[in-house]
């Protein structure tokens, strides 16, 4: 994830992209990640892979703990249209 945001500062969004990705592996129950994740994707001009990694993100929460994925989560999905 540090590796990321290094990447991120760099404006590396691939690279950044890259990690965040294999971070998830690791931690998919971090909304936040899922978030930046979502993030390079719309920074990559690649929309349909920002609102696929949300439904990723939705799909575990309701999986997992039964909940929405939060307001923050929810702004950035809407930011797109």
């Amino acid at each position: 994830i540090g590796m990321a945001r290094l990447q991120v500062a760099r404006e590396s969004w691939e690279e950044a992209l890259g990690f965040y990705v294999r971070a998830l592996k690791e931690v998919p129950q971090r909304e936040d990640i899922h978030r930046d994740a979502m993030q390079m994707y719309i920074n990559l001009g690649r929309p349909d892979d920002a609102k696929a990694q949300y439904k990723a993100l939705e799909d575990h929460l309701k999986k997992t703990v039964g909940v929405p994925p939060s307001h923050e989560s929810q702004e950035l999905l809407n930011s797109m249209d």
